[in-house]
């Protein structure tokens, strides 16, 4: 299906697939899952049809919405993601591993930063690593939020 999308495409660019992470509900009310290739390619899929949303649907279907190709398909880029061994993505941020030459490259894909706009548009940075990246995880803080005219902090 990505390949009929986008057929300009060598459809190596699209396998395999090394990491599938879950969209919350918060961030898209559509979209449920992201699947990134390889070669840093992001595949967007719901879980149920968009033309029958009811409200707490079960998951029934897989459908895929969109296709997002890595920075380097441009003309101005000539970088790209290459030999992605590991990806996280969470609240339109997606972090990814490559090899590149034998060296780890962190890439940092974000949306964030223009959340106001219609265009899906995105920033990204890479990062060289001294050495190989063995294990990426998330590491959440908890956030309080509190007001200086209350008496205790929350918990």
């Amino acid at each position: 299906q990505a390949m009929n999308t986008v057929k300009t495409l060598d459809s190596q660019n699209f396998r395999p697939i090394v990491s599938i992470s879950a969209i919350e509900a918060y961030e898209s009310g559509n979209i449920n899952l992201v699947a990134v290739s390889q070669t840093g390619v992001r595949f967007y899929m719901s879980v149920v049809s968009l033309s029958n949303l009811q409200p707490n649907q079960r998951p029934y279907t897989l459908t895929l919405l969109h296709v997002r190709l890595p920075p380097g398909y441009s003309a101005n880029v000539t970088v790209r993601p290459r030999a992605v061994h590991m990806s996280n993505y969470r609240d339109r941020n997606l972090v990814l591993i490559s090899t590149v030459n034998e060296k780890d490259v962190l890439w940092c894909m974000s949306s964030d930063l223009f959340p106001f706009t219609q265009t899906l548009m995105e920033a990204y940075n890479t990062v060289n690593l001294d050495g190989p990246a063995l294990a990426m995880a998330e590491v959440r803080h908890d956030v309080h939020l509190y007001s200086s005219t209350m008496q205790e902090r929350p918990r």
